[in-house]
């Protein structure tokens, strides 16, 4: 796919097609490394912080403990 720049106030754009974006799961507040190896300007998003396991798993149980009798009364009238 060939791509060229746009002006964007002062700076240079490169515009990238929405689907594109979608199916890398990149967004407005998705951050890159960029860098320059060999004449070649790559983009190479930066790994976003996850919840841990531990995390969720605590999470989970006190989701559990605070809900547990609204899942009860939901589980019986299904």
């Amino acid at each position: 796919m060939n791509q060229k720049l746009v002006k964007h106030g002062d700076e240079l754009a490169l515009v990238v097609d929405p689907a594109l974006l979608v199916r890398l799961g990149i967004n407005e507040s998705s951050a890159f490394e960029v860098s320059v190896e060999q004449g070649v300007l790559q983009f190479r998003p930066v790994p976003r912080e996850g919840v841990s396991e531990e995390r969720l798993a605590e999470l989970h149980d006190s989701i559990s403990q605070r809900y547990a009798k609204t899942f009860r009364r939901l589980a019986d009238e299904s």
